[in-house]
């Protein structure tokens, strides 16, 4: 076959262009049919939306539902926002939404249902406008060239925050909006000296718990014979029909004496919506139990050595020297040797801690043990942080080192995250409190 004379591939390239172009008008011709023919037909749009706020009208903090119901044609390939669902001024949790297949009275055209639901908390007054979102429906076919998206305007909605009523409002109320129930767990409930336990509150409700007050009472730091360690909050959220939110605020409780501690209640009053009332949620901790520390396994005593004979001094003189030494240095003696066993008890039981793999309850104990002594030595120490404590520390060196493992022992408590060797640090600590004078060494 003779042919003209051209470059390889030229008359390919020059046809591509022409191609597309063709396909392209198919495509649109095709799309244009479809599209009639629905109309011919009785289709409804590609989409319908619906939207709805429960309740428009709430109390501040009070959770309110935006359910936004996206019906959507069986031609219809995906549906977007044109931009992100945002609620500007609120607090917003995400929820989970629903997917099913219904049929409507519309020529019995299959739609699917698609719900996308937001959980929303005012924490001020006013009224919120909820810019209705764009939603983009795309229908098929899917090429380029194809029909254009169909664009769906979603209906403003408005939410009106207000103050909870004041009749009958508690004069301790802070603002959290229930229904709520209180929880409290004590573990253990029963201990002997010389050990820990943990108290933890535990609020569960769907309101603004978010910008609830610190549960534990304030009276359990003034509780006798009771040293108190309060620890971080926690928060967590479980999104469902509603969101549910859970704070917990815990405390290591340390007893200082034998016997039985009453804890004292958790109140916290909440404004219930569905009643609208003022209710008090009551949680009751109960009684810590303290025992005596088991006694330590101990050999006989030994025998006195026999005593000496000696000069006998008259009896006026032995009480007058007596009375003396009772009046210059008794107390102080007492006071010192009460401290340096509640000192020893705490390191001991920062010890057994240790051994028994509980790093936290031992890093507590080490702190405390550290503050009575820095005490001993720096009145007032018991309550300065460490930056406190160090800046006061004068040009002691024992000071400053108390200072510096307060701060690895704060950091080992509240961050969880360990502080090297536990036990060399504990050995730190016994030896600081051996150099502030208040504890002896082994």
């Amino acid at each position: 076959m003779v042919g003209h004379a051209r470059a390889p591939g030229t008359a390919r390239r020059s046809r591509r262009p022409a191609a597309r172009g063709w396909l392209a008008e198919l495509r649109l011709v095709a799309a244009a049919a479809l599209l009639a023919a629905a109309e011919a037909a009785g289709a409804g749009p590609p989409c319908r939306v619906d939207v709805s706020l429960r309740p428009a009208r709430a109390v501040r903090g009070e959770q309110v539902l935006y359910e936004l119901r996206v019906h959507r044609r069986e031609d219809v390939r995906e549906v977007v926002f044109e931009h992100p669902l945002a609620f500007p001024a609120l607090r917003t949790e995400w929820l989970p939404g629903r997917a099913r297949s219904l049929r409507t009275e519309d020529g019995g055209e299959r739609y699917d249902l698609v719900v996308e639901r937001r959980a929303l908390f005012a924490f001020r007054v006013g009224r919120f406008p909820l810019a209705g979102p764009v939603l983009l429906c795309h229908t098929r076919p899917a090429s380029a060239g194809g029909p254009e998206a169909f664009r769906l305007e979603v209906p403003e909605q408005v939410l009106e925050a207000v103050d909870p009523p004041r009749d009958g409002r508690p004069p301790n109320f802070s603002g959290v909006v229930g229904p709520l129930r209180l929880q409290t767990v004590l573990e253990p409930r029963a201990l002997r000296l010389g050990e820990a336990a943990r108290l933890a509150v535990i609020a569960v409700g769907s309101g603004n718990l978010f910008e609830a007050p610190e549960l534990l009472p304030p009276s359990l730091a003034e509780t006798p014979g009771l040293e108190v360690l309060p620890g971080p909050r926690r928060l967590a959220t479980d999104p469902g029909e509603r969101l549910r939110v859970r704070i917990t605020d815990a405390a290591d409780l340390v007893p200082l004496r034998p016997g039985r501690i009453p804890l004292p209640d958790v109140v916290l009053p909440y404004y219930d919506p569905r009643s609208a009332r003022y209710r008090v949620a009551r949680a009751a901790p109960g009684i810590l139990v303290v025992e005596e520390p088991p006694p330590e396994a101990t050999g006989p005593a030994p025998a006195p050595p026999p005593a000496e004979p000696s000069e006998r001094l008259p009896l006026a003189a032995w009480a007058v020297l007596l009375g003396g030494l009772a009046a210059a240095g008794a107390g102080l003696l007492l006071r010192r040797c009460r401290r340096r066993s509640e000192l020893e008890g705490l390191l001991d039981r920062a010890d057994r801690a240790l051994r028994a793999g509980r790093a936290s309850e031992a890093a507590d104990l080490l702190a405390l043990a550290l503050r009575r002594a820095a005490a001993a030595r720096l009145p007032g120490a018991r309550a300065l942080t460490p930056p406190e404590l160090r800046a006061r520390a004068d040009g002691d060196p024992a000071l400053r080192e108390a200072s510096e493992l307060l701060a690895e022992l704060e950091a080992a408590r509240f961050a969880r995250t360990g502080a090297g060797d536990p036990a060399a640090l504990a050995a730190r600590v016994r030896a600081a409190t051996l150099a502030l004078g208040a504890s002896r060494g082994r």
